[in-house]
């Protein structure tokens, strides 16, 4: 082994023994060997270096992405600094833009608009000392570049425009919590589908759905760490429950219950789940909530919203690093 895994032989002194000290033990050359075997030199194999590369790649990336959801909907990229490479990683070039950048669907690499999600990606084909930001349907590779990296997301809601919402567009870190988005909503919404709170897993098509999410993990084996909050009443003093699923899948990931004391007694649920992602394509979460009968209002009481809105239920999903 060599430097830095090996720390050398060492030989622990032993009293009464001499010792002759070796010719040139102090010399400089081999701390210019370590020190290359380490970072590298030009035109020469550099076994650690790479892997120092890689490290900068994934986590020297700046700009922030986010949406604007209104009349004529756009993304943005906020100013970027960053290392983009070919998709081996065998070439890297900086690039470096202090401006925000808007982009629109005329951005999308090839085809046209669909719903689902999108990828946006810094490129650097061009010779400039700036990116420039595309977006694409494929979660690995856009189309027509050779140097890219990805740096965010959106779900687009519309086919044939670009129609998002602030929640749903986010940006890749690096680091500890890679990625992050969340859905609030202080609306009102009532239902009459029962969701029973016996001892059996709630099913997707019980209870009413009431809070909808896409996600769109970093890596397979990315962790996400999911916290919902749900504001609940019914009309009846039976229990109240509320479940969060994944896409279509029957069964809950995850549920819980709250009693109430009386007749349309509001109840907050705060139901947390932890899960690996296992899929860089978009997930989307679903919150339903009801009773075994009766009317249930969401984010208030008796069919009426509380509090101006500002008490509002909510999805948060956090992804972590592997």
């Amino acid at each position: 082994m060599g430097y830095p895994t090996d720390a050398g032989t060492i030989t622990p002194l032993v009293d009464g023994t001499d010792y002759m000290e070796d010719d040139n033990v102090n010399d400089v050359v081999d701390e210019l060997e370590a020190a290359k075997t380490l970072i590298g030199i030009p035109g020469a194999a550099q076994s650690h270096l790479a892997t120092i590369l890689d490290m900068l790649a994934d986590n020297y990336t700046g700009g922030r992405c986010y949406g604007e959801d209104g009349t004529t909907d756009e993304v943005y990229v906020g100013a970027f600094s960053g290392i983009i490479s070919n998709a081996a990683g065998s070439i890297r070039k900086l690039r470096r833009i202090t401006s925000v950048t808007t982009l629109t669907a005329a951005d999308l690499d090839t085809g046209s608009m669909a719903v689902g999600a999108y990828y946006i990606y810094a490129t650097a084909d061009a010779a400039a000392s700036t990116p420039v930001f595309k977006f694409s349907a494929s979660a690995t590779t856009p189309t027509g570049y050779t140097y890219y990296k990805k740096i965010g997301w959106f779900y687009n809601e519309t086919a044939s425009v670009l129609d998002v919402t602030k929640l749903q567009v986010s940006s890749f870190t690096g680091g500890g919590n890679v990625n992050s988005t969340s859905y609030q909503t202080g609306e009102v919404a009532t239902g009459n589908t029962a969701l029973p709170t016996g001892n059996s897993i709630p099913q997707i098509t019980e209870g009413d759905e009431y809070m909808t999410i896409v996600f769109v993990p970093t890596t397979a084996t990315s962790k996400l760490k999911i916290k919902i909050v749900a504001y609940v009443s019914n009309a009846s003093v039976t229990p109240l429950a509320s479940a969060l699923f994944q896409d279509a899948v029957a069964g809950a990931l995850r549920a819980g219950f709250a009693h109430t004391g009386s007749s349309a007694s509001i109840a907050c649920m705060v139901i947390p789940h932890r899960m690996v992602a296992d899929t860089i394509s978009a997930i989307t979460f679903r919150v339903r909530a009801g009773a075994a009968s009766g009317t249930t209002t969401f984010n208030g009481e008796s069919g009426a919203r509380l509090m101006g809105g500002v008490m509002a239920s909510s999805i948060t999903i956090t992804e972590e690093a592997a």
